[in-house]
């Protein structure tokens, strides 16, 4: 069927990240980068909302919608 299948499951993968920090960074920041991510995705409305993204910049405007809500934290983008 084409789908990429979660390791060790039945479940499709719906959505694939790659989070890339400069050489310079330092890891905590990637980290809180990962951290944010993780907390944004927690939210069920905003991962289907990603999910049925059709444009990167659909995505991105999303994340940094999702950023701006109370209680975000810190910038996934920084």
């Amino acid at each position: 069927d084409g789908e990429l299948r979660l390791p060790g499951t039945d479940m499709p993968v719906r959505i694939l990240l790659t989070l890339v920090s400069p050489h310079d960074s330092s890891p905590e920041r990637h980290l809180g980068a990962l951290s944010r991510l993780a907390q944004i995705f927690r939210d069920q409305e905003i991962a289907a909302r990603i999910s049925g993204a059709d444009t990167a910049e659909a995505i991105v405007h999303l994340l940094k919608t999702a950023e701006q809500a109370p209680g975000a934290g810190a910038p996934v983008s920084a």
